[in-house]
């Protein structure tokens, strides 16, 4: 035998155990038990040939590839493996510490493996080798097996490649026997080594590929295995570790698009050097934005665009056809078609925004915005939803003309003027008539006025025609009035309407949800957990955690608070009737809000009820109502010593601890990790650590998430992930 053969026979008999090193077989029942001297009958020669080759064959299958060297495939019924060499410049030796050995070692002693014979060499006998020392066995089943490869090529096994390997077939020799029986089985099987070239050829097949403007192209894209093939694990994993390049002269570019296609050919180089051409493979060149193919192939990194319209606010533009643009960018505004509000709507809008970057794909929705809400003073204050009134607008606040067929007319008055007044998007009056569009199922929380109580009242109550209930989120309808009453003020220097238009008292319903952070630290990376919090941080977090818009960020209508930070709060919470100023006009946003303060201030979004607090110091305090309502509801507690220390500061753990259990908000450690998917972007803070009794309040009230209640009807949550 050359030396070639030796060298494929090395290969194949180092493959067959590569991928099993350790691997357990079943094991044949020995003829013989030393223990007993009991002797089993023997085994037939085809009882013996068959266990071999069922523990063989168990090797042979998972010839699968060594990285950089060899991908192998085994023929069962012809006994034959078959070897593709991937880099021919490889040593021989580079195989020798395989799991050959250990193979070697369990079929001879659970499988009746006695001799082997590499190509001519002699035949070498297993029990005598291991009989002189089993446990080094393996180590001497290595020596032997590299010195029949040296005595196989004589004065060359320091230099032998695997290339010598390739379109060489060697013979394997292996004999049964089983101990104390008479009777051996020969069994043979082949080891053919095939070059990439070889196996391949007449198994590609063009495919074609599509590309922008200037991108680079991978040509990889363009070969594939043809279609007889195309389900060959075996040659696919050799083409995969082939490297392809146009082989057109001139080469291929992507300079400028070409949509008909630009036929070449490429260049297919597997890892054994080995070459081979595929022609007749097509490049598409696309712009970006370019109307979406129907039967040719798109770029790798395309997304497909399209366009739709709101058809109740957005003229009919016809049919846009789809377009394909390039991952990350943004669609050219000349791809959109030319959108136009229906009569009556305006301030048309892409959703998403036309400079969005798409990274998926995307439909752009083009709609239109209606003036739902109308306010206006009426010309007959007694008759504030006349239909025929002098003052009903014809144009919405931004001078496009209304439709009065659209609209439905509801009013809002005061109880008595000498009381308080109403204010609404900048008019103020003691009757304020609305123009309500039809259809958009619109609350009275969408129309309400904020009702301000003059000196020495306060706001109480809205009525509804007539009778007080709760309807502030139940739709308004034509012929409606709403009337504001007020009360003579109590004590004290916070304000708030009693609840009116909220019904709190159902289980949890929003089993997953987002929660927007509400409170922030400072710049150098703490959060104060025990340090005092101001009235218009107070007023941040209500206006945040109500969902008050922040958008009116003009100066606060007080005579101590220049224009700061806190204007979009401050504003949101007065309109809404949530917080107010004192006596003097001032509202003192950088004091420290009381105990009793934020008490007060959450009584008008909690629920209403008789508890008794049992502290002894709030008896006849202006905030004593709403201690006893906080107290009843579970927000808030008092001291060992039985005192509630109404005016002393609240501390910022303890605010952000009332509000989270007003707002159904509580996360523990358990939510933090058994589902969350990005912990580490857990926001934290150098002076709150884990032991603080509010830690997990901090952490729920400064970190926006999604999450899932625990239990259906329950507050605890598990995040998903943080945002």
């Amino acid at each position: 035998m050359n030396r070639s053969k030796l060298t494929a026979l090395l290969l194949a008999l180092i493959m067959i155990v590569t991928t099993v090193d350790g691997a357990v077989f079943a094991a044949s029942v020995p003829a013989g038990d030393p223990e007993t001297g009991e002797t089993e009958v023997c085994k037939t020669e085809d009882a013996l040939q068959a266990d071999f080759e069922a523990a063989a064959a168990e090797q042979f299958k998972k010839v699968g590839k060594k990285d950089g060297l060899y991908i192998g495939s085994y023929d069962q019924d012809n006994h034959k493996v078959t070897v593709a060499i991937l880099d021919g410049t490889q040593s021989v030796k580079g195989l020798k510490n395989t799991g050959l050995f250990v193979g070697l070692e369990d079929l001879y002693l659970n499988h009746n493996l006695t001799k082997i014979q590499i190509g001519k060499q002699a035949e070498r006998d297993l029990k005598q080798i291991y009989d002189k020392n089993p446990a080094k066995f393996k180590e001497a089943m290595s020596i032997l097996v590299i010195l029949d490869i040296e005595n196989e090529i004589p004065g060359e096994s320091k230099t032998s490649k695997l290339s010598q390997f390739v379109d060489q077939s060697i013979d394997l020799k292996f004999t049964l026997q089983q101990e104390g029986c008479d009777h051996a089985v020969t069994i043979n099987y082949t080891v053919e080594g095939k070059g990439a070239k070889e196996l391949l050829e007449g198994k590609l097949a063009p495919a074609a590929i599509g590309a922008f403007v200037d991108d680079a192209v991978d040509w990889k894209e363009g070969v594939a295995l043809n279609e007889e093939n195309k389900d060959d694990a075996f040659l696919q994993a050799i083409l995969d570790a082939a490297t392809v390049k146009d082989k057109t002269d001139p080469v291929r570019t992507t300079d400028s698009a070409n949509e008909d296609g630009i036929p070449g050919t490429l260049l297919v180089t597997f890892k054994d050097g080995t070459t081979l051409d595929v022609p007749d493979q097509t490049l598409y060149v696309y712009e970006n934005g370019a109307k979406k193919p129907e039967d040719k192939p798109v770029p790798s990194n395309a997304v497909e665009v399209n366009f739709a319209r709101d058809e109740k606010s957005v003229e009919d533009f016809g049919t846009v056809d789809p377009i394909i643009v390039k991952k990350g960018t943004t669609v050219d505004p000349s791809k959109f078609p030319k959108a136009e509000a229906k009569d009556g709507y305006h301030d048309l809008v892409w959703t998403p925004a036309k400079d969005t970057a798409v990274e998926k794909d995307t439909t752009f929705k083009a709609s239109a915005s209606i003036t739902k809400v109308i306010p206006y003073v009426p010309a007959d204050s007694n008759d504030p939803t006349n239909k025929k009134d002098k003052n009903i607008p014809v144009k919405d606040p931004d001078g496009n003309p209304i439709d009065s067929s659209q609209y439905f007319i509801v009013a809002m008055k005061t109880e008595n003027h000498r009381r308080g007044t109403l204010r609404k998007n900048g008019i103020r009056s003691d009757v304020i008539s609305v123009l309500v569009k039809k259809d958009e199922d619109i609350t009275f929380n969408d129309i309400k006025a904020t009702a301000i109580p003059k000196d020495g009242y306060e706001f109480s109550h809205w009525d509804k025609n007539g009778r007080t209930q709760a309807f502030g989120n139940k739709a308004v309808s034509e012929g409606d009035i709403f009337t504001a009453h007020f009360d003579k003020r109590a004590s004290g220097s916070i304000v708030l309407p009693p609840k009116d238009d909220e019904n709190n008292d159902k289980p949890i319903e929003n089993v997953h949800g987002t929660h927007a952070a509400y409170l922030k630290g400072y710049p150098d990376g703490t959060i104060m957990p025990d340090g005092n919090i101001t009235r218009a941080e107070s007023a941040t977090i209500i206006a945040k955690l109500k969902g008050l818009s922040l958008d009116d960020s003009s100066k606060p209508a007080f005579s101590d608070t220049p224009s700061s930070w806190y204007n979009g709060a401050i504003n949101a919470v007065v309109e809404a009737n949530l917080m107010r100023g004192y006596p003097d006009g001032t509202f003192k946003p950088n004091e420290k809000i009381s105990r009793a303060e934020f008490a007060q201030m959450i009584k008008a979004i909690d629920l209403p009820n008789r508890e008794l607090a049992p502290f002894s110091d709030i008896k006849g305090h202006w905030a004593e109502d709403a201690i006893n309502q906080a107290y009843g509801n579970g927000r808030i507690q008092g001291y060992p010593d039985g005192m509630f220390k109404p005016d002393a500061p609240i501390t910022r753990a303890e605010a952000v601890t009332i509000a989270n259990n007003l707002f159904d908000r509580s996360i523990d450690g358990r939510g933090l990790t058994k589902k969350l998917e990005n912990p580490r972007h857990l926001r934290t803070f150098k002076d709150l650590s884990e032991t603080h009794w509010a830690y997990y309040d901090i952490i729920e009230a400064s970190n926006s998430h999604d999450f899932q209640r625990r239990d259906t009807g329950k507050v605890m949550e598990d995040w998903i992930n943080i945002n």
